[in-house]
């Protein structure tokens, strides 16, 4: 069976406008659907940014208050440390200060015995020179 040109172009034309028809179709299918997927995804993300806004501060305040006490810790250990080390540092100032006072003070004293043995030695020489030789009875 043959056809004509007249049916073979009657056929492609039917053809052509069902494909048309077809396509728009398809269109009209595919662009509703991506608009549903389009106001989906806008609702979700509306979602998650009003989520984020709520979760982001307090989240933000726990991290800060960690930091705080993280930060707290280690200037109260750094204080413990430096007021050890103070207190040793003194602890020492102090036991030289004391090691150079009783040192400067064994050195007056010596000075002052040495001294009162020269003045003892003098007024005893004085006194014997004074009794003749003799040295005088005290009892």
């Amino acid at each position: 069976m043959s056809f004509t040109q007249d049916e073979l172009q009657a056929f492609t034309t039917i053809l052509d406008q069902r494909l048309s028809a077809h396509r728009r179709e398809m269109e009209r299918s595919l662009d509703s659907r991506f608009a549903t997927l389009r106001r989906e995804f806008e609702q979700r993300l509306s979602s998650l940014n009003q989520e984020l806004l709520r979760t982001i501060p307090r989240r933000l305040n726990e991290q800060h208050a960690r930091t705080l006490e993280g930060l707290s810790q280690i200037v109260s250990s750094g204080q413990e440390h430096a007021d050890q080390a103070l207190a040793r540092h003194v602890e020492q100032r102090e036991d030289r200060q004391q090691g150079q006072f009783q040192h400067t003070m064994e050195n007056a004293l010596a000075a002052q015995l040495l001294a009162i043995e020269e003045l003892i030695k003098q007024h005893t020489q004085s006194d014997f020179a004074t009794f003749g030789g003799a040295l005088p009875n005290w009892s």
